[in-house]
């Protein structure tokens, strides 16, 4: 598995609980990653009781390195391991304020999920995004071709790259009602598109236009979470 935080990022998230890893700690600290993941196998142990300890792997120029995936006990528990110096105080404060932050992303996704206006707009992007890959299907199939998997997945990733600024999968579930909104828009647009038989650059042109006609203020925080962090996503292109 490739490293799943993006360099500029301390904590991320998967599925519903934040975390961060051995390499990112032995980043912020200055030390050499071989000595911070040594600490955890000694201590492994008292790890694990504060919760499942994973270890994965990336690589990097051909060479493999072991990492500790780390929740926010864990994270806590190995910077008490370390001597204080100015260099581990800054960074405490760095990791505290992250995590802290990360549990407040949550709560606030939370809250946005229980509304039943962002819901129904949640269903409205699942139901447009189906309307697109049928569309799709459908336009190949008269075209004679085959469509397979990676066909919707770049598909999505076209749309969401007009929406949001980069090629890449999005986590609908952190998108604002209105970046859905906009996001179910582009995918009727794009399913529309694709009936008329537009090519890929014909339809990325027209969704661009429609995007920047009807909705140029739209780079609200939610987008731009996005925007500014290119890194890792649980989510992929689905509905």
């Amino acid at each position: 598995m490739s490293f799943p935080i993006a360099k500029s990022e301390l904590v991320a998230m998967r599925g519903s609980e934040p975390f961060t890893t051995s390499l990112a700690i032995a980043d912020g600290v200055g030390l050499d990653h071989r000595v911070v993941i040594r600490l955890v196998r000694k201590h492994q142990g008292a790890f694990g009781e504060l919760g499942t300890l994973n270890f994965e792997s990336s690589k990097s120029g051909g060479r493999k390195t072991e990492f500790a995936v780390l929740n926010e006990d864990h994270a806590t528990f190995l910077m008490t391991l370390f001597r204080n110096s100015d260099a581990v105080l800054v960074f405490k404060l760095r990791l505290v304020k992250a995590f802290r932050k990360a549990r407040n992303e949550l709560a606030r996704l939370k809250r946005q999920q229980a509304v039943p206006a962002w819901r129904l707009v949640r269903d409205e992007s699942a139901l447009a995004f189906k309307w697109m890959t049928e569309s799709l299907q459908e336009s190949r199939a008269a075209a004679g071709k085959e469509t397979l998997p990676y066909h919707f997945a770049n598909e999505a990733r076209m749309v969401n790259r007009v929406l949001a600024g980069r090629f890449g999968s999005l986590n609908r579930d952190e998108l604002s009602g209105d970046a859905l909104a906009t996001l179910a828009l582009l995918q009727r647009r794009d399913a529309l598109l694709l009936v008329q038989g537009k090519s890929y650059r014909e339809r990325r042109a027209a969704l661009e236009l429609l995007i920047n006609e009807r909705v140029p203020s739209l780079v609200s925080t939610s987008l731009a979470h996005y925007r500014l962090r290119p890194g890792w996503y649980p989510d992929g292109g689905g509905s």
